[in-house]
């Protein structure tokens, strides 16, 4: 606040004026209000008051895609709490699962998924992106172009938390509800590489994205309206083929999907220890051609070869090149061929 603005506050509340003092304040923006209640406990209790912050939570809340239910209530009988409780939670990247399960997701592929993807991706062409769809039971949907419509979307598979080790208690979080800043999908034989979820800086919406993917819980702007969360941008940056390569590898070779170091699969709510997700067989091999002669390998053994004798990728360790980068419909399937 600046010091003649304080001077004229000092001389109104000295005239014994509260009801102009109010109105001062209801002038001045969050930051002096709230500077405002540090004063003297007269001072905090007028610049604590409804008419104060209920339209400072107007304007802050307009134009952002989430405000939690219980902070929108709060705001009715206590703006100045409900505040700052929403400033707290823009930082929360832990989504509680009916939160997830809440939100329409719209997605799109990143350029790293490759031209493949991205040609045949809505979003890059222009239009509408696709949409996800999560359920309490840990399915995980998609409708939008190409696949089902609402009444009947596409099964894509199977979705479960990631929680940390570290965290107190039995459940994910302390607490009856679930919640994790890192997500699982499972399908068509295949884990794909974890989601990680964080908040736009600007919407206060939640973002869950991979190497290869991502996905918003508002709606994606088309491209060139909102270059932070376009390729390039910070928030895609998050997360690259250089963060997540020994899970691109392990996806792109059939091997068990690696857990993030510090996290564990979580059970969903009600459920007993985690399921076995969707994965590839424990006998699956891949043929490699050696000088002309077929060779059965187990993809575990592959990618060990692989991380001891491929160049590295960005300054990450040894072990990931040209497979890292292959998209995530280049995976090799179950005995198939493949050049050595």
């Amino acid at each position: 606040m600046c010091t003649a603005a304080a001077r004229v506050l000092a001389r109104v509340h000295l005239e014994g004026s509260d009801e102009v003092l109010i109105l001062v304040i209801m002038q001045l923006g969050a930051e002096d209000a709230a500077a405002c209640r540090a004063v003297c406990r007269a001072w905090r209790a007028l610049a604590s008051g409804p008419d104060v912050w209920r339209p400072l939570c107007e304007r802050l809340w307009a134009d952002k895609a989430y405000i939690p239910q219980h902070i929108r209530c709060l705001a009715a009988s206590n703006p100045c709490a409900a505040y700052g409780a929403s400033l707290q939670d823009s930082r929360r990247c832990r989504i509680t699962s009916e939160e997830l399960c809440a939100f329409r997701w719209h997605s799109r592929m990143k350029e790293a998924a490759g031209p493949a993807w991205t040609a045949e991706d809505p979003w890059w062409m222009g239009r509408e992106p696709r949409q996800r769809r999560f359920t309490e039971d840990g399915q995980a949907y998609v409708v939008g172009e190409g696949f089902g419509d609402e009444a009947q979307p596409t099964r894509m598979g199977t979705w479960s938390f990631l929680r940390r080790r570290d965290w107190p208690g039995p459940g994910p979080v302390p607490g009856p509800e679930q919640a994790s800043d890192r997500i699982r999908l499972a399908g068509a034989g295949r884990v794909f590489p974890t989601l990680h979820v964080s908040r736009d800086p600007v919407t206060w919406g939640f973002v869950a994205q991979n190497c290869w993917g991502l996905s918003a819980s508002f709606p994606l702007p088309p491209r060139g309206e909102a270059p932070r969360l376009e390729d390039g941008g910070p928030v895609p940056a998050r997360v690259t083929v250089s963060d997540q390569w020994q899970e691109v590898l392990a996806y792109n070779t059939g091997i068990a999907m690696p857990v993030p170091q510090g996290y564990e699969v979580a059970p969903r709510a009600g459920e007993g220890p985690a399921a076995p997700e969707e994965g590839p067989e424990p006998e699956a091999s891949i043929v490699l051609h050696v000088n002309g002669q077929p060779h059965r390998v187990p993809p575990h053994l592959l990618a060990q070869f692989l991380e001891q004798h491929m160049g590295a990728l960005d300054g990450a360790p040894a072990g990931h090149s040209e497979v890292v980068d292959a998209d995530p419909g280049a995976a090799l399937s179950d005995d198939s061929d493949a050049d050595a």
